[in-house]
């Protein structure tokens, strides 16, 4: 988390605001989703179960091989989430789903394949929608925090995790509950990057530049 002397709180809180309509769209666009009458409800607790591993196995998917291993307009704003860990502009590009817009998008595309397995008799299509939307609404929630808010001390090790990843660590592509980092990491080059824990992360050179000039 970048030292709050550093950041702008207006920038934070726009952060937080466009972090929380990410949170409200995924809301919504399940629910809509769930009105259609097209998601059985026939299994709704095993098809909530499989929502959830569902969510992390296209959690890791995307941002290894969509953030991190291809080129284009998703990875190079992803990059921009990079390049500005620790920096005054870090709330700029927090929100890991990008826009509203997106995120109905994402959701919307990850819950059609339910709806047919439902349409050949399933019956966990609802489970699956819930599943994926509350992974998601955690996963920004908890994305927001790790960068610019507060967590408990017991959560404190997915911070950790998670900002192994922004120090250059191979892996760690989920972001606050590493299933399938666990799962996947014998695929992945042996190098391991210093870790630095949240609370003794240092400002920028250039804020430190700055700094020293006005004393």
């Amino acid at each position: 988390m970048t030292p709050s002397c550093f950041l702008d709180p207006k920038a934070v809180a726009a952060s937080r605001r466009a972090e929380l309509k990410n949170v409200l769209t995924a809301l919504a666009t399940g629910a809509a989703l769930l009105a259609t009458g097209l998601f059985a409800w026939n299994h709704y607790f095993l098809g909530l179960a499989l929502g959830l591993v569902y969510s992390n196995g296209f959690e890791y998917v995307y941002h290894r091989f969509v953030l991190h291993d291809r080129e284009g307009r998703l990875s190079n704003n992803h990059q921009l989430h990079h390049s500005s860990f620790g920096q005054a502009d870090e709330p700029r590009n927090v929100t890991f789903g990008g826009s509203p817009i997106e995120v109905g998008i994402v959701i919307v595309l990850n819950s059609v394949p339910f709806a047919l397995f439902d349409w050949l008799g399933a019956g966990i299509g609802a489970g699956v929608v819930t599943g994926f939307v509350v992974y998601f609404t955690a996963f920004e929630e908890m994305h927001w925090r790790m960068h610019l808010g507060w967590l408990p001390n017991r959560l404190e090790w997915m911070r950790l995790h998670h900002f192994a990843h922004h120090r250059g660590e191979e892996g760690r592509y989920n972001v606050f509950l590493p299933l399938c980092d666990r799962l996947f990491a014998w695929t992945l080059p042996r190098r391991r990057a210093v870790v630095i824990p949240f609370s003794t992360r240092q400002p920028s050179a250039q804020s430190s530049e700055r700094k020293d000039k006005a004393a």
